[in-house]
């Protein structure tokens, strides 16, 4: 995990440097709201900061992290999954030139999944990915990480306020190898770098 981090920012950092010596606009990109799994049992926050670069006035390139926490406590079964993703997207936009412009994401990413499983009631069986098969007794608690890849797709809406920050709405679906299907919903500024 610790060397992908370092890839990313080794990118970040080369990302700037191809922003400045061409002069398309660099922004930061900063989103907050909330996020439910496919199957709609699990719900809760989501963030996302990254940076979009211009390579044209339609087409862009963007590199984020993302992280959201997702929980359910239903019938004395706790479920908490907390995902953190590093994504690469290509962005096609329209209407750059208007004040209101729509722009949809389209790309790849990485993901780190960290799973609590408590059970107040009988004890709990659920089968993972690598064949193995999870036990959770009564009133204990069970921990374990996962690692996906996938895709995401996100449409969103923004309305340029100043010459430098746009407000956004954004959608935002991912599903991955794992066969985890996430739905997030934020809103979102775009700073102008």
């Amino acid at each position: 995990m610790h060397i992908l981090l370092f890839v990313l920012f080794t990118f970040l950092i080369h990302f700037n440097a191809t922003a400045q010596s061409t002069k398309q606009p660099l922004y930061f990109n900063s989103q907050v709201g909330v996020s439910l799994d496919g199957k709609g049992d699990l719900g809760g926050s989501s963030f996302l900061f990254g940076l979009q670069k211009a390579l044209s006035n339609k087409h862009h390139l963007a590199i984020n992290y993302e992280f959201f926490a997702l929980k359910n406590d239903n019938s004395g079964f706790f479920e908490f999954r907390k995902s953190k993703s590093a994504q690469l997207l290509y962005i096609f936009r329209a209407g750059s030139n208007t004040p209101t412009h729509f722009e949809i994401g389209l790309g790849g990413q990485f993901k780190w999944h960290h799973w609590r499983l408590s059970s107040n009631g009988p004890y709990l069986v659920r089968g993972l990915r690598d064949g193995s098969i999870l036990r959770v007794n009564p009133n204990t608690s069970v921990n374990y990480n996962e690692t996906s890849i996938g895709y995401t797709v996100a449409p969103a809406i923004y309305r340029k306020l100043s010459n430098n920050f746009s407000l956004g709405f954004i959608a935002q679906y991912q599903n991955d190898n794992e066969g985890y299907s996430v739905l997030s919903l934020r809103l979102g500024g775009k700073f102008l770098l």
